[in-house]
């Protein structure tokens, strides 16, 4: 791990963009700092791509001194410059005074302190910042709990859960991404103030679970089947503290999520290559379903038992988009099924009618815990080994690839329903080899249906 430099060393890391944003706060009389988690990214030698700064300067201030401004927060102290291209937030030093709710502050009060603002925040690891020339400001020590690979709250732990539960997922979340553990008196508070996140709305509780189970998730397995945690989620979320407890009882470990995802991106990427791009993303605004996450997220529900009507109002209530619900839905259908007895023809047509993704991470997911299950940790692909062996030899993946299509129907008489049903007739007939995907044996095929079934109502 690459630590960075320590208080009082210069070591600048930003973009010229952010860099002359900073020159131009401080040029005008106030002080400013780079903070947050892109400080943290860096000292980890992790990947920044954003960039927050927090100022002495107030908003309207923040506002006078460039061309290009959004107000993305103004009441919360935050404007967006935008003059140099690339959005930077850029907030005012602030204290937040009381937590009614126990999610968001009352009061926000602008101050002119960088030490006020950075005790306010959740973990010691988010609460350093740097100057812009570079020095390093930690007054938690949160370089130190970098080193030890350690997520620390801030200041007294129950407090800060007690003024947002949503930092309680965010603290497990940080340790699955990370791959550290909570120290031993932030955990205890967090499960002592766990009661808070009834309060939390369950598109932040899917945000969360989206980005822990895409990462690490056995770092924190404990926590998720013995914690409080998913006892204070809302219903079904709660059904899937039985999966972790199984998952626990298995024997999971970060080593052996680390092998299992690594198998199965390597499955995944053979299986997908010959056809990049041609399926439906996500909405704008929605994450597209990543392998990771649907492969952990199908082993969760998987192992807890989980019906498909609760994994979609999980996916519902979560917002995960529509793209991902579709996807989580048929993998776990594919694991609720017995792939290794299906037919040759039901495979095709399972692959031509399922996403690709789905029917792997399924058969993948039961591969996986056949082996775990049986305590051998030995892999034995069967399933995955026979889908990547039939995505070779796969006729059909959708209606486009016939050698056909709707105009074709129309020409040949038909029109309305009729066209989608004579394209659905004639890729069963391939997908079950009746068949060749040759032009003229379906537009053959296509004239003997319509002159057979549509002949008397075009007479």
């Amino acid at each position: 791990m690459n630590c960075g430099s320590s208080t009082g060393e210069a070591e600048t890391f930003w973009p010229d963009y952010v860099g002359q944003i900073l020159s131009r706060l401080e040029g005008a009389g106030f002080s400013a700092h780079v903070v947050g988690g892109c400080v943290r990214d860096h000292l980890l030698g992790r990947q920044t791509h954003d960039y927050d700064i927090a100022t002495s300067a107030r908003p309207d201030e923040v506002a006078d001194l460039f061309d290009g401004t959004v107000p993305t927060g103004v009441q919360h102290g935050t404007v967006t410059v935008v003059e140099f291209g690339t959005p930077v937030e850029v907030t005012t030093y602030r204290r937040d005074e009381g937590y009614s709710d126990g999610r968001h502050p009352d009061a926000v009060l602008f101050t002119t302190s960088l030490l006020t603002d950075l005790s306010r925040r959740d973990f010691t690891v988010n609460a350093m910042a740097v100057t812009p020339a570079g020095q390093l400001v930690d007054p938690f020590r949160g370089r130190d709990d970098l080193y030890k690979r350690c997520i620390r709250a801030v200041g007294k732990p129950v407090d800060r859960f007690e003024e947002d539960a949503l930092r309680i997922l965010r603290g497990l979340r940080f340790c699955a991404e990370l791959a550290f553990t909570l120290a031993p008196d932030t955990e205890r508070a967090m499960a002592q103030t766990s009661q808070g996140l009834t309060l939390i709305s369950t598109e932040r509780i899917g945000q969360e679970f989206r980005r822990l189970a895409a990462g690490n998730w056995p770092v924190v397995l404990r926590q998720l089947a013995e914690g409080p945690y998913l006892l204070n989620l809302p219903p079904p979320w709660t059904s899937l503290r039985v999966g972790f407890s199984r998952l626990l009882a298995d024997g999971w470990t970060e080593s052996l999520w680390a092998q299992a995802r690594t198998l199965f991106l390597s499955a995944w990427q053979a299986v997908e290559a010959p056809h990049r791009g041609d399926k439906p993303r996500d909405k704008p605004g929605h994450l597209p379903a990543t392998p990771d996450f649907v492969l952990a997220m199908t082993l969760f529900f998987a192992r807890s038992g989980v019906e498909v009507s609760q994994l979609q109002q999980i996916a519902r209530q979560a917002a995960w988009g529509r793209r991902t619900t579709h996807v989580l839905r048929e993998s776990l259908e594919t694991t609720q099924a017995d792939p290794l007895k299906w037919e040759r023809t039901l495979w095709r047509t399972t692959l031509f009618s399922r996403d690709r993704m789905a029917v792997l991470a399924g058969c993948f997911c039961l591969d996986v815990m056949d082996c775990v299950v049986d305590g051998n940790h030995v892999l034995e692909a069967t399933r995955t080994a026979l889908v990547q062996s039939l995505v070779e030899s796969q006729p059909l993946w959708s209606f486009t690839d016939l050698a056909v299509n709707g105009q074709d129907m129309v020409d040949l008489g038909a029109s309305g329903p009729q066209v989608g049903a004579l394209l659905s007739t004639l890729a069963t007939s391939v997908l079950c080899e009746h068949l060749q995907n040759v032009r003229q044996e379906l537009l053959t095929t296509a004239r003997h249906l319509v002159l057979t079934n549509f002949g008397a109502q075009r007479e």
